[in-house]
């Protein structure tokens, strides 16, 4: 005892390990859906094209009918061709310009939402679009935009007002037809193109300078055929690719290539591809949301075996808290969250910052104030200690509450320079260690 009660660290200690004997750390590995339609929220439509996330936790949500904005706070903003100089209600594409505004690709021109909430709109009547029909859009990192319309090649449109077009005619491109662009994180793009019946199916990088690169013609017949498609970053010099399957272009120049029958991808309907940071890759399909992990497993979520609302996925963006967004066919859309939390504590530090998933405490008995904080060394050390008062706190410290029905210790970015484990200490106050201290 200490000044004649329990010490906190201990009493917290024998929770803890009570706990755990009965069944092991509880990492946060429940998957959470939150699903929002025109039932229960202002989305204007049920069918999601595309999503945007404003990096502050609010979202963009292009539908069909209208362009909607969930604010961080919950609070819903919708603009349509009634109440704002939006072209046309189908929204097909988003793309932010850094400065907090936003591009939106419709079915009848493109148009841009500057940050002072004004517009401006581009057609074929008044611009050098080459089709009004804008499927996707790609920021080119200094105030423009990379676009791709219907089958008429991709156009650059730049900060200064200036146009510029590619197509088979004047450029690299074999073809007029690109089936998606993908930001390369440098001003320039990435493009999948092919003919009409698919015959061949090309990768092409565009540089910021409008040069270009052909990566591949018809990859050894991992890819194929009609479908959908979608390309996306894998964070290690590669990039994934979807047309009637799933490849991974790794950058050694290898393939991979994945379907259903081969795989346990849902569907080789592939609609839309998101990197989830750890060297795997969501797949948004016809038949379900599909991840495959870095250690090549799968998990499958669909309309029978989870909350998704509809097997149809059009879009996929991150939360940026290991979850993703979901725009839906005809299901509205939806939030998944805790999916990508390990089920231990051992980690990879091999990225730049070392993550420390969610860790769910039961309930104290006794309840406590207490506060987490970061302590440096060799190895570092999250310690919970008593915080008597509760204002005044440093930020990098969060104190929580254990008179509800757990204590949930946050997810927690620690500087590079440690591969680790999560190790619980027997100490007073209870001490979390960070063991393996080797550097990468």
């Amino acid at each position: 005892m200490k000044n004649g009660r329990i010490g906190i660290g201990r009493l917290l200690m024998l929770s803890v390990l009570a706990y755990l004997s009965m069944t092991g750390i509880s990492m946060a590995t429940n998957d959470a859906w939150e699903v929002f339609n025109t039932d229960n929220s202002d989305l204007p439509h049920n069918a999601v094209n595309t999503l945007l996330s404003d990096d502050q936790g609010g979202i963009w949500v292009g539908t069909d009918k209208g362009l909607a904005y969930r604010k961080p706070d919950g609070a819903w903003e919708v603009l349509d061709t009634d109440s704002s100089d939006l072209p046309d209600n189908d929204v097909l594409s988003l793309v932010s310009d850094g400065q907090g505004g936003i591009w939106v690709g419709t079915a009848v021109g493109l148009a841009y939402r500057k940050a002072d909430g004004t517009w401006e709109v581009f057609n074929t009547d008044n611009s050098d679009l080459p089709n009004n029909r804008v499927r996707s859009l790609v920021s080119d990192s200094q105030g423009g935009v990379w676009m791709r319309n219907n089958n008429d090649g991709i156009a650059n449109l730049k900060a200064n007002g200036a146009w510029k077009i590619f197509n088979k005619e004047n450029s690299d491109l074999s073809v007029n037809t690109v089936f998606t662009l993908l930001s390369d994180g440098q001003g320039g793009i990435w493009a999948l193109s092919g003919d009409f019946f698919m015959e061949s199916i090309a990768l092409t990088h565009y540089n910021a300078d409008g040069t270009a690169v052909k990566v591949f013609n018809e990859p050894n017949g991992v890819l194929w055929g009609s479908g959908p498609s979608g390309l996306a970053l894998d964070g290690q010099g590669g990039i994934w690719v979807s047309k009637n399957g799933v490849g991974h272009y790794h950058a050694d120049g290898t393939w991979e290539g994945f379907t259903s029958d081969k795989s346990d991808l849902p569907s080789n309907h592939a609609y839309a591809l998101l990197s989830d940071d750890q060297g795997g890759i969501w797949v948004g399909t016809s038949n379900g949301l599909a991840l495959r992990k870095a250690n090549g497993t799968w998990k499958v979520f669909n309309a029978d075996n989870s909350d998704l609302p509809d097997n149809w996925i059009h879009t996929l963006i991150s939360d940026g808290a290991g979850g993703v967004w979901i725009g839906t066919f005809n299901g509205g859309l939806a939030h998944l969250t805790d999916t990508t939390a390990p089920n231990c504590a051992s980690f990879d530090a091999s990225a730049s910052t070392i993550h420390i998933p969610c860790v769910d405490i039961p309930l104290i008995p006794e309840a406590y104030w207490l506060d987490l904080s970061l302590k440096g060394g060799d190895p570092l050390t999250l310690e919970l200690v008593n915080a008597g008062v509760t204002e005044n706190l440093d930020q990098n410290r969060a104190k929580f509450d254990p008179f509800t029905s757990s204590l949930h210790i946050p997810c927690l970015d620690v500087g590079p320079g440690y591969a680790v484990d999560l190790q619980l200490l027997a100490d007073d106050p209870a001490i979390f260690e960070l063991r393996g201290t080797e550097r990468y």
